[in-house]
């Protein structure tokens, strides 16, 4: 039989080990994806052959044919006939984004079962993928906002981009990707809004991520504003040392493309486009490369929209992530830091324990108890900021139980790419999944709960 993941009751505390067909529990499944596309499970029992392939000596099936999945031994409840059957379960374990954890019900009782050759309809984008609107809103007082277009990012649409009138003029937060086209939808939109480029004073970047500082050199070019980021702000292709910040203090920095720490090869960036980076880091007058003019700290204090505003060093999803709170109307500018229904990418490759980094950079803002409003870099603003903190920790807390399983499923070490597929559907697999990926086994190690060796130059963990 056919089931689709919103047949699923959630009952996250009971798991069933594929391999042990004696025990009499109910399975906890994973599946879902990023972009909240159904998945599709086969269910049968054992006597209707159903049986799980036989597997390779890694805990893959031997056949080839299941490459990313796992096969689960599950007791399938029929909830209104009371009926109870066991099966073999084939599920996708570990896509990204979306564990999901519960009963399976039977046939018997599940009204409108699909078919292969009954495809379940799409389900609505995410806000984060919505692609750019064109209304102008005020989402807190003195502040609006207006949505620029992005492409290339993978379940992204769309960028917020803040307008904060004062006396002054405008400052602008994040204004949206480099390029001529993008640059003219930046004044477009802000002509719309009444902030005309001649009069944008500030451009604020909350990271070093070009969907964000893009437009910031093009209003440093246009009209002298003044381009604000957090003090230790860099791009991979231009590593220059910010002049009021020791080398000792930085975070390094590692380069998204080529070999990478864990062994795994890196983005596959055409030389050209490295090229074309480095150039525009080289001249940034000529191609409008942002250079900040003013670096904040952490609780350094702001002036904007006639108001302060805290400056909140946010580590995690970067280095060098910057929010902006506002403690006289409790609205919190979150940038990629807190979203609505999706997580940022924790990359490996920021220094230390960036996901400690990012639990930490969580728990500093849930502790904003005035806090309002949260307005994000994509989707719409939302309020209660505790409890979304709370969704996106357990969120990573059930990535590193995947892992945990994963680990004691294989009984041996494993690569980096080989547990990614343990967290990351087959179409999501890569430079970016490996680096997630990193971070989560590199936490597991540094809070000693995983070993991990080198063998011939790649990284392999074992986790306790």
């Amino acid at each position: 039989m056919i089931i689709h993941d919103d047949q699923l009751i959630a009952r996250p505390e009971l798991f069933c080990d594929g391999r042990d067909q004696t025990r009499n529990a109910v399975g906890l499944v994973s599946g879902g994806n990023h972009d909240g596309d159904r998945r599709t499970y086969d269910v049968g029992s054992p006597g209707q052959g159903a049986e799980p392939p036989e597997r390779d000596p890694s805990g893959r099936p031997a056949d080839g044919k299941h490459r990313h999945r796992r096969w689960r031994w599950a007791q399938v409840e029929g909830h209104s006939a009371m009926s109870t059957q066991r099966a073999w379960v084939d599920v996708a374990v570990g896509e990204p984004d979306r564990s999901i954890r519960g009963f399976l019900q039977s046939t018997s009782t599940l009204a409108g079962v699909h078919s292969h050759d009954q495809p379940a309809p799409a389900k609505p984008k995410r806000e984060e993928a919505q692609d750019a609107g064109d209304e102008i809103t005020e989402v807190a007082p003195g502040v609006l906002r207006v949505q620029l277009p992005i492409i290339g990012f993978q379940g992204l649409g769309h960028v917020n981009c803040y307008v904060l009138e004062d006396e002054r003029g405008f400052a602008v937060v994040d204004p949206g990707m480099m390029g001529k086209e993008n640059w003219k939808r930046l004044e477009t939109k802000l002509a719309s809004a009444g902030a005309p480029l001649k009069r944008v004073h500030t451009a604020v970047v909350t990271h070093s991520h070009p969907d964000h500082f893009g437009g910031a050199g093009f209003l440093r070019y246009q009209s002298g504003a003044e381009v604000v980021s957090h003090r230790y702000f860099r791009t991979w292709w231009d590593p220059t040392e910010p002049p009021d910040v020791s080398p000792e203090e930085l975070p390094p920095l590692e380069s998204p493309v080529g070999r990478q720490p864990w062994g795994g090869v890196g983005m596959k960036v055409p030389r050209k486009r490295v090229a074309v980076l480095r150039a525009r880091a080289m001249m940034p007058r000529l191609f409008r490369t942002p250079r900040p003019t003013v670096r904040v700290d952490d609780a350094q204090v702001i002036k904007l929209a006639r108001r302060d505003w805290i400056a909140v060093h946010t580590p995690g999803h970067t280095a060098d992530h910057l929010c902006l709170y506002d403690p006289e109307h409790g609205t919190l500018i979150s940038g990629d830091h807190v979203l609505p229904t999706i997580t940022p990418h924790i990359s490996g490759l920021s220094h230390g324990d960036p996901l400690q980094k990012f639990f930490d950079s969580l728990d500093k803002v849930a502790a904003f108890a005035d806090a309002r409003a949260v307005l994000p870099a994509h989707g719409h603003p939302f309020g209660n900021l505790a409890g979304r903190v709370a969704e996106i920790k357990d969120h990573h807390i059930g990535r590193l139980e995947l892992l945990r399983h994963a680990s004691h499923e294989l009984g041996r070490p494993a690569t980096v790419p080989e547990m990614s597929t343990y967290l990351f559907s087959p179409r999501a697999q890569g430079a970016m999944a490996d680096s997630e990926t990193y971070a989560h086994l590199e936490h597991l190690r540094r809070i000693g709960q995983a070993d991990v060796r080198d063998h011939d130059g790649n990284l392999e963990y074992l986790i306790s």
